[in-house]
């Protein structure tokens, strides 16, 4: 998303397009490979339900949010991918931080 909103050519763009569809896809099996692990057997159904909620929330919350602040024009990708960028930098630390109180409890 970085590469995203820091791109200055078309070249960029697009190469910077195709690493952030690279990571979607490799980010995408996993969430839901963790969904299962972490559900218990008996609900990964409602796991699941709960998993797609949240990502079509997700999906509506960014058009949003771009639709508030890109205006049409090159310039305007990167106002549109700031809040993106900053929501995933705030997520990776509450997992970092959940990750080592997790295993300071046990």
């Amino acid at each position: 998303m970085t590469m995203v909103a820091t791109a200055n050519s078309i070249f960029y763009y697009t190469a910077a397009a195709i690493v952030f569809g690279l990571a979607t896809g490799v980010t995408s099996p996993t969430i839901f490979a963790w969904m299962a692990d972490l559900s218990h057997p008996e609900r990964r159904g409602i796991g699941a339900g709960t998993l797609f909620i949240a990502l079509e929330l997700g999906i509506m919350a960014g058009a949003a949010s771009s639709l508030l602040t890109y205006n049409n024009t090159f310039e305007s990708i990167k106002y549109a991918f700031i809040p993106v960028i900053a929501m995933s930098v705030l997520a990776m630390i509450y997992l970092f931080w959940h990750l080592k109180y997790r295993q300071s409890v046990t």
